[in-house]
C-alpha cells in the first residue's frame, strides 16, 4: 500500500519545480492552495509517476496542474491543482535583486 501522503508529497514538489522553471528569475514559493482528488488506490508493486504543469503566472501567483498515475496519465491515481504565492519569502527575493 502506498499512503496518500506520498503521492500529495510527490505532486507538491514537482508542481513547485513547475513553478519554479516557469519564473524568469530565482524567487522563492509557497504553497497556498493544494487540492488532491484520488480516483483509486496505487497498486503496490507498481511506479507512481507524478507530472505537473505551471499553466498561469501572475505577479503575485503561480497556477499549476497535475496528475500522478502508473501507466498513462489518462487512468490517474489522483489529479491535483494547486497555486504557490511567489516571492514568500522577501528576504530570498533581497537578495536576487543584490545580485543584479
Amino acid at each position: 500500500m502506498l499512503h496518500g501522503g506520498v503521492i500529495t508529497t510527490l505532486l507538491d514538489n514537482c508542481a513547485g519545480i513547475a513553478v519554479a522553471t516557469a519564473l524568469p528569475d530565482l524567487r522563492s514559493i509557497a504553497t497556498l492552495d493544494l487540492r488532491i482528488d484520488y480516483m483509486k488506490p496505487a497498486t503496490p508493486g507498481l511506479d507512481v509517476i507524478g507530472y505537473t504543469r505551471c499553466y498561469k503566472v501572475t505577479r503575485h501567483i503561480a497556477f499549476v496542474n497535475g496528475v500522478a498515475y502508473h501507466e498513462s496519465a489518462d487512468d490517474p491515481i489522483a489529479t491535483t491543482a494547486m497555486t504557490f504565492m511567489l516571492g514568500a519569502n522577501r528576504a530570498l527575493s533581497a537578495y536576487s535583486e543584490a545580485k543584479r
